[in-house]
């Protein structure tokens, strides 16, 4: 019996924990309204945890944190999950979906003032997401909600690699809206094309950008057609440099940024950017510092 237990034990695959997280500070400054807000900090703890046994991976996350404005522990997120090759990988997580990149910068660095252009939303609340599997360069998955909501409850997920070009799509089955993005190479250039639309055709909404070396700079060009407006990026080392003409011709700047970001040892971040958001004629900017564990 003793000889049984131990072999028990033996066979039994211990979890790999992790811990991570963050802690920044940062400050901003607007001339049209607020001014100087003051410096704020937030604080995010992750602990994770996973195994492998027998062709499964399992695993789950747990996310606390804490701001200046309220001392307390708050667990932000929470996250379990389940796979294999024959199944894909299941979780359990609170909000799923929205898995494909729509954002358009309007403020280099500032995602509180990016605008999320796609028609496809997340599933909030508690939810279940399957990634799926991927058979030959194609791959399906797909998310729904576990409470009652009103809103978005069933997404479903494609993908396709085939040819030197990835496709990635999502499907709203509430709101019957997609976003799908295509992205190739051409050259030297990287060619991407965002798009959303209704099943029923009525509503379509496309851009197209192209990322390439620009006087010794790595530049990215987007057109939204629907807006009729231009994005070029700008990016060397530390800077990324952005500006957006409006729909009135490449005569009138809608946007500008400067932005700094880099990392000044392992684990510390500083950054910094300043700017005019789009539709606002009042400078702005914002620097904070990070570390990461």
């Amino acid at each position: 019996v003793a000889t049984s237990a131990l072999v028990a034990a033996g066979s039994a695959v211990a979890l790999d924990v992790t811990l991570g997280g963050e802690i920044e500070m940062s400050a901003d400054y607007d001339t049209g309204s607020s001014g100087f807000n003051g410096v704020v900090w937030d604080a995010d703890l992750t602990i994770g945890a996973a195994g492998e046994s027998m062709g499964w991976t399992y695993g789950g996350e747990l996310e606390i944190s804490m701001t200046d404005s309220s001392m307390d522990l708050v667990v932000s997120g929470a996250s379990i999950y389940l796979g294999g090759d024959f199944m894909g990988k299941i979780t359990l997580t609170e909000g799923c979906g929205d898995s494909i990149d729509m954002i358009k910068t309007t403020v280099a660095g500032d995602t509180s003032t990016d605008g999320d252009v796609g028609r496809v939303g997340s599933i909030a609340g508690h939810c279940v997401e399957w990634t799926g599997i991927d058979v030959s360069g194609i791959s399906v998955g797909g998310s729904a909600a576990l409470d009652p909501t009103s809103g978005t409850s069933v997404i479903v997920d494609l993908g396709i690699s085939l040819a030197g070009v990835d496709v990635a799509a999502e499907y709203d089955v509430d709101g019957k809206v997609y976003d799908a993005t295509a992205d190739l190479s051409v050259g030297g250039a990287a060619i991407g094309i965002s798009m959303s639309g209704t099943d029923d055709g009525s509503e379509f909404d496309y851009d197209v950008s192209v990322g390439l070396d620009i006087l010794g700079y790595a530049g990215t060009v987007e057109y939204g057609v629907a807006d009729k407006d231009l994005m070029v990026e700008l990016t060397s080392g530390c800077y990324t440099f952005d500006i957006g003409f409006g729909d009135s011709g490449t005569d009138q700047v809608d946007m500008w940024s400067l932005e700094y970001d880099c990392p000044l040892h392992e684990g510390f971040d500083i950054s910094a950017s300043i700017g005019e958001a789009s539709g606002s004629e009042d400078l702005s900017g914002s620097v904070s510092a990070t570390v990461s564990f």
